[in-house]
């Protein structure tokens, strides 16, 4: 597709013109810009042409059929990165994106009459929680039950909307039905069950028809190399970990020393999908990477947890006033038994007491915006005949 100043004056006349300049502006990019200097702009067009669409819709919401026709005719790789990552997403929006967006982007793959490859990033986690050695194998899920996943959302909001549920209740439902439904197939979390069924969806549909290469990152985290070490755009995963411990809102979780992390940075991600590009193109049929360290470069819970405690005890977050926020060592809790109690202490607890103290604030609401006067009858008479009555 021819982009360059045809793309640009284009993008100018519509909202996506934004998106690609605050692409263009992120840090990711600061080496490029150091090497091509006042031309960068230039360059960066002449390799970029944003879209909008929605991996959510048929045709990935793209309805002029003349940029239809044009990207079927023309496009030679996709590689579907979109996802929802949240662990407690509502279980329709993770599915209509993790799920049904895989769909949809096979389907619009198949129309591609040039296509090499497609290239669907997935998450080593969709393989359920086992111990050992992980094949590299597809996900065994019938097809069916997820049919009935995507008709029993479909029933659960119709029900909702037609009880007149909150806004807020809908979105407590979803995100709940989600969690349960994960737990009753054997996955701990919304995403990697959504995930799991994306798989099962390209599988099915493929056909062995067209190359499809499905690769399943470990935890994501900042770059090791390239373009530069240590970018990383957002806080996700184990980067709320490290900020919620490096602001003292982390002290305790439940682990053990030897726990492992799967740690692989982002540059390492792009490389293997580079390789399986150069490797599989043309090649019809389905191809499974795992991309990980914990095989060659075990990283485990408790050296990981000792470097957080180094880097801020030498490194410290500071308060809105600049002063250094001081960090414990984190405290491993080996056992759930062990952990539900520590919550329950130390976060249970004075929760309850604020909930008491706020629903004795909400009794006395109404009263404090009346009269001084039905104030003092309401609730200083009131309390006085009280301490009268205890005295006696």
């Amino acid at each position: 597709m021819e982009v360059g100043k045809e793309s640009e004056a284009r993008f100018k006349d519509g909202d996506i013109v934004g998106v690609g300049y605050i692409v263009a502006s992120m840090e990711v990019f600061k080496v490029l810009r150091s090497e091509h200097g006042g031309s960068f702009d230039s360059y960066y067009w002449s390799k970029v042409y944003p879209l909008a669409g929605d991996v959510t819709l048929e045709h990935l919401g793209i309805n002029d059929d003349h940029l239809k026709e044009t990207l079927w005719g023309e496009v030679d790789v996709i590689v579907n990165s979109a996802a929802n990552t949240s662990f407690n997403q509502r279980y329709d929006v993770a599915l209509g994106i993790n799920t049904l967006g895989a769909k949809n982007v096979l389907a619009f793959a198949r129309r591609c009459k040039r296509l090499k490859m497609l290239l669907h990033v997935s998450t080593a986690y969709v393989t359920k929680e086992k111990t050992g050695t992980i094949l590299e194998n597809p996900v065994r899920l019938d097809e069916t039950k997820i049919e009935t996943e995507v008709a029993l959302i479909q029933k659960s909001l119709f029900e909702l909307k037609d009880d007149n549920a909150s806004q807020k209740n809908i979105n407590f439902f979803m995100r709940d039905l989600g969690m349960k439904r994960a737990n009753k197939f054997g996955w701990p979390n919304v995403y990697s069950f959504t995930k799991a069924m994306g798989e099962v969806i390209l599988e099915s549909m493929n056909k062995d028809d067209i190359p499809l290469v499905i690769l399943r990152p470990t935890i994501i985290i900042s770059t090791y190399k390239e373009p530069f070490p240590g970018w990383i755009e957002g806080v996700r995963t184990m980067d709320k970990l490290f900020v919620s411990y490096g602001t003292g809102q982390l002290q305790f979780f439940p682990a053990t020393q030897h726990a492992i992390l799967d740690l692989i940075p982002a540059d390492m991600v792009v490389n293997a999908m580079l390789a399986t590009m150069g490797t599989h193109s043309d090649q019809n049929g389905m191809f499974i990477y795992h991309v990980g360290s914990s095989n060659s470069n075990t990283m485990k819970l408790g050296f990981v947890s000792e470097s957080f405690y180094e880097y801020f005890s030498m490194n410290p977050c500071t308060t809105k006033d600049a002063k250094p926020i001081r960090v414990p060592r984190p405290f491993l809790i080996p056992s759930m038994v062990m952990f539900n109690m520590y919550m329950a202490m130390i976060h249970k607890l004075p929760l309850q007491r604020t909930r008491g103290a706020r629903e004795s604030a909400e009794v006395l609401l109404p009263l404090l915006t009346s009269s001084l006067e039905e104030l003092v009858l309401n609730i200083h008479a009131r309390e006085s005949q009280n301490l009268k009555q205890k005295k006696n």
